[in-house]
């Protein structure tokens, strides 16, 4: 899914109007929908990374898919000593492709059967 695609699909799993994100992200309600739609296809990092911050999700997940993105998004690696393990390396990037509420509530988790 390209990146203009994800965020209309985030937004209306959120259940905002395109409106809604353009005042929160200070915009036109003009320039969300040519974001949205495509129109515009090369959204500066900077309005990316406050539309991640809106939709609860990061940057990397809205632009994983999105070859106009590809270079400027640097793959994270698992902390050495893990990569060998193929299932480590599997869960580190589902994890990694995760929004900020799903990451938090896996960190609670590990966290209470940890302690």
């Amino acid at each position: 899914m390209l990146t203009h695609e994800m965020i209309t699909n985030e937004r209306k799993k959120m259940g905002l109007t395109s409106k809604h994100l353009a005042n929160s992200l200070g915009v036109t309600l003009s320039t969300m929908t040519r974001y949205e739609n495509g129109t515009i296809q090369h959204i500066p990092e900077d309005r990316l990374r406050k539309i991640a911050e809106i939709l609860n999700c990061s940057y990397d997940y809205l632009t994983q898919d999105d070859p106009k993105y590809s270079k400027s998004v640097k793959k994270r690696k698992p902390p050495t000593g893990y990569a060998e393990d193929p299932s480590f390396v599997k869960l580190y990037d589902w994890f990694s492709k995760q929004n900020r509420s799903t990451q938090n509530a896996v960190r609670s988790l590990i966290d209470s059967v940890t302690s």
